[in-house]
């Protein structure tokens, strides 16, 4: 008796990189003899491509993460920081002049650009000369960004889509989920606090414009010259400086295992904003709500999670980890914010 075979469609694949090698080599006109090998996969796959003389790497989108024409004004913007002194992995185009492509896959149609690789060392520990410098690497992109052309297909990082849309997914992710229900009620309140505290400025009076939406530690590379090379805007979009700033600081502290959180802040946002002021100017009152800013970009993280578990494994549906994520949360509010969740 033959087996019936049932017909399902793939919700993410992954592509055989030989084959995808030969495709890369062909599109832009790159040695025959490269080699491609599967690098990572995050928000999307990526892939590593080594020829004799360079190496580059492709970002394979997954099926309608973004679309066609938001990846192609992301190349745009990112030549035009180049051109405004930011130092960054460049797109590079095919031999069409085209900086996105598309890639027939089991799912569907999945978009790909190549960027040539960021040159230099990643530096884990930061010190008072890296933390300057990623001050002002992220003052330029920020500045030369107020300059540039609006770009209707990129998001906002507002209270809209940071603090309601993100508790909306979360709460959604959890509802039928009942061994990890329960930590939905530490975001609701989450989400309430930081509506009261962000509630109580003017936030049209902050610094706003497009910005890479990932500027994390592991996010550039530090140069034999001092300065940094930044790669993955994958994430790019508009939002208020703060809460970029927010991000790499937050980011910087609480991945560490240490016992207090604010006196690691205290010290990594001297240096930091030493750097990034002697480009672009923060207003005090920007400078007292990083902490509060960070908070929403922990929630909005957690939302970021919640849709993309099915690739990044189901970790994120123990009770281990929603229960470090919220300790996490409650030990900066308390620690840093002065703030009991």
């Amino acid at each position: 008796m033959k087996a019936q075979v049932a017909q399902i469609g793939a919700v993410h694949s992954t592509l055989c990189p030989e084959l995808l090698g030969k495709a890369i080599s062909k599109q832009y006109g790159l040695s025959p003899n490269l080699i491609c090998s599967f690098f990572l996969r995050g928000t999307n796959d990526i892939y590593k491509i080594q020829t004799s003389e360079k190496a580059y790497f492709l970002r394979l989108h997954r099926i309608n993460a973004r679309s066609f024409e938001s990846i192609s004004k992301e190349a745009d913007f990112l030549n035009l920081w180049q051109q405004n002194g930011v130092k960054l992995a460049q797109p590079i185009p095919d031999q069409e002049g085209n900086f996105v492509w598309q890639v027939e896959a089991p799912e569907g149609v999945r978009n790909a650009i190549l960027f040539e690789e960021a040159s230099g060392d990643p530096n884990p520990t930061p010190q008072p000369e890296l933390l300057e410098e990623a001050g002002r690497t992220l003052a330029l992109i920020h500045k030369a960004g107020q300059r540039f052309p609006l770009a209707k297909e990129f998001p906002y990082y507002d209270t809209e889509y940071c603090i309601k849309e993100s508790l909306q997914t979360v709460t959604e992710f959890l509802q039928f989920r009942s061994n990890i229900k329960e930590f939905g009620i530490f975001y609701q309140n989450l989400a309430l606090k930081l509506n009261g505290v962000l509630g109580e400025f003017d936030l049209k009076d902050f610094s706003w414009g497009p910005v890479h939406g990932d500027f994390i530690n592991c996010n550039f590379m530090l140069g034999a010259d001092g300065r940094a090379t930044v790669f993955d805007f994958d994430r790019i979009g508009y939002g208020w400086h703060v809460f970029e700033i927010a991000s790499y600081l937050g980011h910087l502290c609480v991945h560490r295992n240490i016992s207090d959180f604010k006196p690691l802040y205290q010290k990594v946002s001297y240096f930091f904003l030493k750097g990034y002021e002697s480009i672009q100017s923060i207003s005090e009152q920007e400078k007292n709500l990083i902490p509060a800013f960070y908070l929403m970009r922990r929630l909005w993280m957690r939302a970021v999670c919640c849709r993309q578990y099915v690739d990044w494994s189901n970790q994120f549906l123990t009770i281990s980890n929603w229960k470090h994520d919220i300790h996490k949360g409650k030990r900066w509010a308390s620690e840093v914010c002065g703030k009991k969740l």
